[in-house]
């Protein structure tokens, strides 16, 4: 501790109301005259010295809920404490005396029945045997308070007291001032880290380069410790550190930093209530998550990121000052967290655009077929397809032509009509049309969706040799049929249970049955008698055919017509596979 020097006695020099008069006028010239906090606090010492204290200290409270939970030692005069030490004021013995709303006067700190025995003791243990307590005030509100102290007890006569206070009066109004000064051009830092980071977030569509833009803005414009950004991962259980400023964010991004939602911290309980959470003094809080990296925090808020009636994560802000943040800053700093949830949303969202795109477009240069964009007048707005694709004009000219440009009016009013019914129902069309293509025809298969409020999709494939190969089909099966109809034998197709799927017009008229009384009917029981031995016969047949096609590829068997005539023939069987190997017919 300092040694204080002895001081005897004093009073102020001088004489009368003319030089407390000219004591005051010097000082508030002083003091007007300043342009700083600092050359404030300097002439009211300057002032202050003429009484010969011995030690002189001027504190500025930092409030919570209007209230000042802690006195920060902004100069000091020989005082055992540099300045910046901060008093915890409901922990400090001089609580009372540092917030006192009037002057304290103390000429004699043994002898004064004012003071308990521990403002006694933390008076005169730092050797002061007299003080003065002088509140800086504003408006009826107390912001500091100045301390002037003597190793000698001292009177504080009328005209001291009087020196005193109006000194520390003039002093008020002009830190006031002064603090007026600098909380506007601290508003004007904030309202421009609050304009740069809603610039980030229209500009920005990276997440993690706007969320590390983010913090690096905030803990530059508001002089913070530390600054992160937690974002709640996909199973609602945990919040994940996405960004941080500074090593230290670096070492719990590499460390994959997380927290519980739950009230076990600021931040998960932040995110669960979805209300801010603000710790003043961090080692009173009861949720605030101690971290190796961040030794050196005082001060913590986490805010939720709300984004609309969505909570996303939580920004979280750190101070090394005890009670950093006003209810003003929490206020702005929660716009702030607004702002950059959208900012998160808008990045989300344009991240899933640009997959969707990407994705969208690799799907689309995999389509083989035509794909035409038109809009609601029946404009082709864009073409993509295939050069090799058979148009009635080149596929580069297509584009700014109508319908009725292209193909023959009534094509073109019918697709026309088809624009207008899927713009309206958000129905898709669906269709097939042919027209001329060079000396060919062209068949085409078209689907046509909404694609916009004035625009369509469609989709066209080019089914021409699709149509041949059925033209072709359609009249290979004709003559097949053709040649089965007019065949002089018996000609049978059955499922492998026996049962009849086709039977030709030549074994309709030689057992005795119409086509429509014996398809579908099993074979035993109509063509094949239903008794023991011929039964047996064909169940084996069916059961062998598929294994031992060469042994069964020809058997004679006992038959019956319809008028119950007992015939033998003589069958050729052949097993028909489907794709997977397995038996689906019999032809016999």
């Amino acid at each position: 501790m300092t040694k204080k020097k002895s001081h005897p006695q004093s009073q102020p020099s001088g004489s009368g109301e003319q030089s407390l008069i000219a004591r005051l006028a010097e000082g508030s010239r002083q003091m007007s005259g300043a342009l700083s906090e600092r050359q404030i606090i300097e002439a009211l010492f300057d002032q202050l010295k003429q009484l010969d204290p011995s030690e002189l200290a001027l504190f500025q409270y930092k409030m919570v809920k209007d209230q000042p939970l802690w006195a920060n030692l902004r100069a000091g005069w020989q005082t055992p404490f540099p300045a910046g030490t901060e008093l915890y004021l409901p922990d400090s013995p001089l609580q009372k005396l540092l917030t006192s709303p009037t002057p304290l006067f103390i000429p004699d700190v043994s002898a004064d029945s004012r003071l308990s025995r521990p403002e006694i003791s933390a008076l005169t243990g730092n050797g002061i045997r007299s003080a003065a307590f002088l509140p800086l005030a504003c408006g009826g509100h107390s912001f500091g308070m100045v301390m002037t102290g003597y190793t000698q007890p001292f009177a504080f006569d009328p005209p001291a007291r009087q020196i005193l206070t109006l000194l520390t009066n003039q002093a008020g109004a002009s830190l006031v001032n002064q603090l007026f000064i600098q909380k506007s051009a601290y508003r004007a830092v904030q309202m421009d880290a609050a304009a740069k980071i809603a610039q980030a977030v229209g500009a920005i569509h990276s997440l993690q380069e706007l969320l590390d833009s983010s913090v690096e803005l905030l803990c530059t414009h508001f002089d913070l410790h530390y600054a992160g950004v937690f974002l709640i991962d996909d199973t609602g259980q945990w919040a994940e550190l996405q960004a941080g400023s500074g090593e230290a964010g670096r070492r719990q991004l590499q460390e994959g930093h997380r927290l519980k939602l739950d009230d076990s911290s600021m931040v998960g309980w932040a995110i669960t209530h979805g209300q801010a959470r603000i710790a003043l003094d961090v080692g009173e809080e009861a949720v605030h998550f101690r971290t190796p990296y961040l030794p050196g925090t005082r001060s913590e808020m986490a805010l939720p990121l709300r984004y609309h009636h969505q909570i996303l994560g939580a920004l979280t802000i750190q101070s090394t000052e005890p009670a950093a943040f006003s209810q003003e800053d929490i206020a702005f700093l929660q716009i702030i967290a607004d702002q950059l949830a959208v900012g998160v949303e808008n990045a989300r969202l344009f991240a899933e655009l640009t997959e969707r795109e990407t994705q969208n477009t690799v799907l689309l240069e995999a389509i083989p077929d035509l794909l035409f964009r038109i809009n609601r007048e029946g404009v082709f707005v864009a073409v993509k397809g295939p050069e090799e694709t058979p148009t009635m004009i080149p596929l580069d000219e297509i584009p700014g032509k109508s319908l009725f440009d292209i193909f023959p009016p009534d094509f073109a009013q019918t697709r026309y009509e088809d624009i207008q019914r899927c713009l309206e129902t958000g129905q898709p069309q669906h269709f097939e049309y042919s027209l001329p293509i060079g000396d060919d025809v062209g068949h085409f298969e078209a689907r046509m969706v909404r694609s916009g409020e004035d625009e369509v999709l469609t989709i066209i494939r080019n089914i021409t040799e699709r149509k041949k190969a059925e033209l072709a089909l359609k009249r290979s099966e004709a003559r097949y049929r053709e040649l089965i109809e007019s065949a002089n034998s018996i000609i049978l197709r059955l499922n492998p249970r026996g049962e009849v799927l086709f039977i030709n017009r030549f074994a309709q008229e030689f057992f005795g049955y119409t086509e429509d009384e014996i398809v579908g009917k099993n074979v035993v029981g109509t063509i094949v008698p239903q008794n023991d031995m011929a039964d047996r016969e064909f169940r084996q047949l069916l059961a062998e055919l598929p294994h031992n096609p060469d042994q069964y590829s020809t058997n004679i068997n006992e038959n019956m017509c319809r008028d119950g005539r007992i015939v033998w023939i003589s069958w050729s069987n052949r097993a028909i596979r489907d794709e997977s190997g397995q038996v689906s017919e019999i032809l016999c």
